[in-house]
This record gives structure tokens, C-alpha cells and sequence, in this order.
């Protein structure tokens, strides 16, 4: 999965709200959940929210998401939170 491109604050506002209803979608596909927390993820990682970025990554990878990609951006939060690994 790609990061979205950057958006300004009133687009991370109405995209935040859209992914936050698929997440609460209790008939949602798995993909678009896995999509979901994904584009949440960037989204705080943008606002500076570093623990519900790798908590909703970390969703994922429990869901068999695991790729360098996610790796890297797991790695990135945690030097943003301070913590060495």
C-alpha cells in the first residue's frame, strides 16, 4: 500500500471521517479496513498522533499485512516517538 499524498488540513479532515466510517463498518471488506487504517495512519502521522499511526499499522500487520514498506514506516514512527529499535 502507497501513503496518500500530502493533503491540507480541511482534506485530512473529511478524509479522517470517510476511513474512520469504514473502519466502523461492521460489514466492510477486510481489504478496505486494511485500506482504511493504511490512509489513518498517514493521515496522524501528518497531525503528529505517532502512537495511533503505528497502533492502526500495527492492526494491519496483525491482519497479514507485512511488507518493507510497512517496516520502514513502523521504523519512521517509532524514531518520531523517540524510541530506538
Amino acid at each position: 500500500m502507497t501513503t496518500p499524498a500530502r493533503q491540507p488540513a480541511d482534506d485530512d479532515d473529511a478524509a479522517q471521517r470517510y476511513w474512520l466510517s469504514v473502519l466502523h463498518d461492521r460489514d466492510g471488506d477486510a481489504d478496505e479496513r486494511i485500506t482504511a487504517r493504511d490512509r489513518l495512519a498517514a493521515i496522524y502521522e501528518h497531525q503528529g498522533s505517532y502512537d495511533a499511526a503505528a497502533k492502526l499499522l500495527m492492526a494491519n500487520v496483525q491482519d497479514g499485512v507485512m511488507n518493507v514498506e510497512i517496516l520502514e514506516r513502523l521504523s519512521r514512527l517509532n524514531r518520531a516517538r523517540g524510541k530506538r529499535r
